[in-house]
Formats: structure tokens, sequence, C-alpha cells
């Protein structure tokens, strides 16, 4: 009978990979500084754009400054700082653009709301009642004794504001009080156009700013004839 050969098996060692102490570092102090700087430039798009907010009366203008801020980082700044955007995974865009958004926005948040930034109340004058006629419009003084012959009405006031406002005019007569949004006519003056048939009327105008600051009229009575 034949002897089988005893096959002798390999013994298997693991080699581990060798360890480049000094890549390690320098790919570890590569990263912390990218973030440091990504977190600056998230503050920096904060307060350039709660400024712009702040400047031109615009939340919407505000955000998309922060987008351009974002796009430039990428393009423009990362390179100027040796940056190597061209090793950037997909993970690495949304991981420090993320960081800028999120940074940027808590900053302006924070700095276009009490206690950094308050917004002043809304200012309403120039307030201004007229009657379409067939040469234009004719005005009328407001007061008790107001008498408007029945027709279309525009009713208009001024309205002074930081941010976005909404303008309302309470239209109270004798079936109750109605509540509508004024249009904005330019420079500055919002106005209401109505068809009023006979009758005894009073209005209210309310300016209401995004934040929640508000400012009242008086009321003004008129008589439609």
């Amino acid at each position: 009978m034949a002897k089988k050969k005893k096959v002798e098996e390999e013994e298997f060692v693991f080699k581990p990979p060798e360890f480049d102490e000094r890549e390690y570092i320098e790919k570890d102090l590569r990263d912390s500084k990218i973030l440091i700087v990504t977190t600056i430039f998230g503050l920096i798009a904060g307060i350039l754009a709660a400024a712009a907010t702040i400047l031109l009366n615009s939340a919407l203008l505000g955000f998309v400054f922060i987008i351009l801020f974002l796009i430039a980082v990428f393009r423009l700044i990362y390179p100027l700082l040796k940056v190597d955007v061209s090793k950037f995974r997909r993970t690495d865009f949304i991981y420090r653009g993320g960081t800028i958004i999120v940074t940027a926005l808590a900053i302006w948040i924070l700095l276009v709301n009490p206690p950094f930034y308050v917004m002043s109340p809304p200012s309403l004058h120039d307030f201004a009642i007229a009657e379409k006629t067939t040469s234009g419009w004719q005005s009328y003084s407001l007061s008790n004794s107001t008498v408007i012959p029945a027709g279309t009405l525009n009713i208009s006031a001024v309205v002074l504001h930081q941010g976005e406002v909404t303008v309302w005019i309470y239209l109270t007569n004798a079936t109750g009080t109605g509540r509508y949004e004024m249009n904005y006519a330019g420079d500055s003056v919002y106005s209401f156009i109505h068809y009023f048939a006979a009758g005894a009327y009073s209005f209210v105008i309310v300016a209401e700013l995004s934040n929640g600051v508000s400012a009242k009229s008086q009321s003004f009575p008129f008589t439609v004839s």
C-alpha cells in the first residue's frame, strides 16, 4: 500500500502595511486647517449676509449671498490658499459646503434678530383718499365731514420700513370689518383700490414686518354718498 505524502501547509504570515507616520500627520494637519478655514468662511458669509439683509431690506438677498459666497470659496478662495479641490470627493464637497452653510445660517439668523438687531416699527404717514373720475384721480381730505361720491376710490399711505413688510387695511362699514392687503404702488406708497357704494366707512392701516413688529394708524372715517 502506497504511503501518502504529507503535504506541508505553508504558514500564512500577516504583514501589516507600512505606516507612514509623517504622511498621516500631514494629512491630519491639512484636514484640520481646511476645517478651521471653512468655519471661518462660514462666519464671514453669515456676517456679510446679515449686512446685506439689513442694508437691502431683503432676507432673500441675504440667503442668495450665502450661496454665492459658497461658490466663490470652492472656485476662487480655496485655490488661492493652495487647497487642491480636484482631490475632493463628493462627500468632501458636501461636508465642507454644509459646514459653511450651517455656520453662515446660524450667524445670519443670530445677527438679524434681537438682541443684536432690533428692527424699528414701520412709519405710516401721508394718508390719502381719492376718487376715480374721467379726468383722473380727485383727492379729498380725511375728516369726519369728508363726503365722497360713490364709485371707485383709492386709499393710500406712505409706509417707511426696514425688512419685508405686509400692509393691511381694515375697512369698516355697517356690515362689519374686512381686512384687505394693500398693493405696493412705488416710492414707499401702498394703495387699496375698491368700489364703494353709499354708506358710512372708516379704515385703519396696519404695517407688519416679517419679524412681527408692526405699526397701526388712527381710524379715518369718511362718508360715501
